[in-house]
């Protein structure tokens, strides 16, 4: 799996943050973007489309996209707890408490994140 981190840059449109280019981020890999005065994102290219979410696991403090991804699942490499990437759900215990998710754009190629979106009650 490709591992990679970005500095993300602000459009003025919406206040949303342009990411990376779709061509650079195949199916499968998994980023952090870092994000200036904002903790930092990851970011997750599965067959359903590009997902965001916080990158520190709301159980203890590690780097999701240091994780391992299968298929909408990232576990946690520090316990092995797991959310899924499209709704931010625990999956997998030690973790309870779900992730923040973000909206994710793609327009001309160029991937976008946008306002956090209301978590998702349910999982583990």
């Amino acid at each position: 799996m490709q591992r990679q981190r970005s500095v993300a840059s602000v459009t003025p449109e919406n206040g949303l943050i342009a990411v990376g280019r779709i061509e650079d981020f195949p199916l499968g890999s998994v980023r952090r973007i870092d994000r200036r005065g904002a903790p930092p994102l990851a970011l997750f290219h599965i067959d359903a489309g590009v997902f965001a979410t916080e990158d520190t696991c709301t159980h203890g403090i590690a780097s999701l996209s240091e994780g391992s991804l299968d298929g909408e699942v990232i576990e946690c490499p520090f316990h092995g707890g797991a959310f899924n990437v499209r709704t931010g759900c625990a999956e997998a215990e030690p973790c309870a408490v779900p992730l923040r998710t973000f909206e994710v754009i793609l327009r001309d190629g160029t991937i976008y994140v946008g306002a956090a979106r209301p978590a998702v009650q349910g999982g583990a």
